[in-house]
């Protein structure tokens, strides 16, 4: 599989946040792996990110996909890659307070 196929396809995610109303320019596409803590469990993930506030190198993100919404710190490493690292907590158990929750780790790639 060619893998620009497969990041200049839109994701899930994206498509979920154009529903909501937000721009398609303003959601960058983060692919990473979510290590769930209920199950021990790992799964790939898309998310579609937001950057909410950017200093320097460092950023903080909120986003999701049709599984899970997510909250990353993220890094520049240079100016085509960025590392992303965060909360998950899946929508299903939502209002659960308990369980549900999830550790992101991925990886945001400039074209």
């Amino acid at each position: 599989m060619d893998l620009l196929k497969v990041l200049a396809q839109p994701s899930q995610a994206i498509q979920f946040l154009s529903a909501l109303g937000i721009p398609e320019d303003k959601i960058k596409q983060v692919y990473g792996l979510n290590y769930d803590i209920d199950t021990n469990k790992i799964t790939r993930e898309t998310l579609g990110m937001i950057e909410l506030f950017k200093k320097n190198k460092w950023g903080l993100n909120v986003g999701g996909n049709t599984k899970i919404i997510g909250v990353t710190t993220s890094y520049e490493l240079n100016p085509l890659v960025s590392f992303h690292v965060g909360a998950t907590k899946k929508y299903d158990n939502f209002f659960d307070f308990k369980k549900g929750y999830g550790i992101y780790a991925g990886v945001e790639v400039f074209f």
